[in-house]
């Protein structure tokens, strides 16, 4: 029987801070052996399948869009706008089947969920812009999303500025 343990990252992950995970291990010895991840923080040893699943459900919507938009950049800041692209439309899925997920078992996502994603964007890269801005895509302060926003606008809107930003820079 494997052990499972949900995880959810920290404000050292960047864009994955708050998203709750799931690793399995074939064993508490197994899990015991692993170094600890600096970035991810564990909410829960021994969870079921189903707890598990319900823990990860739980991830704020905020959380899945600046997930998305850390796995589209490079290490130096820049976004792949094909991978931004692709990685929103994922997040916004994800966020779907987790609304819908919580409807069929009576979840309540927001009720103790104070958003404080304090992702003080500090360097001025294409990563730090979107994320910035993804921010301020949260309807109020439990990390809900709008998500025909984010497919109608602010993927399109994001994509246009940062091509003309780096258009900009090279004259």
């Amino acid at each position: 029987m494997d052990y499972i343990v949900v995880y959810e990252y920290n404000q050292n992950a960047g864009g994955n801070a708050g998203v709750c995970f799931t690793r399995k291990f074939k064993s508490k010895a197994e899990f015991q052996q692993t170094v600890p991840d600096p970035n991810a923080k564990i909410i829960i040893e021994a969870a079921t399948e189903k707890s598990a699943s319900f823990l990860n459900a739980l991830t704020p919507e905020i959380c899945r869009i600046t997930a998305a938009i850390e796995a589209s950049s490079n290490t130096d800041g820049t976004i792949d706008i094909y991978i931004l692209d692709r990685n929103l439309n994922l997040a916004a899925d994800q966020i779907r089947y987790d609304r819908h997920f919580s409807l069929i078992n009576d979840l309540d996502r927001f009720a103790n969920f104070e958003f404080e994603k304090c992702i003080a964007c500090l360097e001025p890269t294409e990563k730090n812009f979107v994320l910035n801005r993804a921010l301020d895509l949260s309807e109020s302060s439990n990390g809900r999303v709008d998500i025909d926003i984010i497919i109608k606008t602010f993927i399109k809107q994001t994509i246009r500025d940062i091509l003309t930003n780096r258009m900009l820079i090279s004259f």
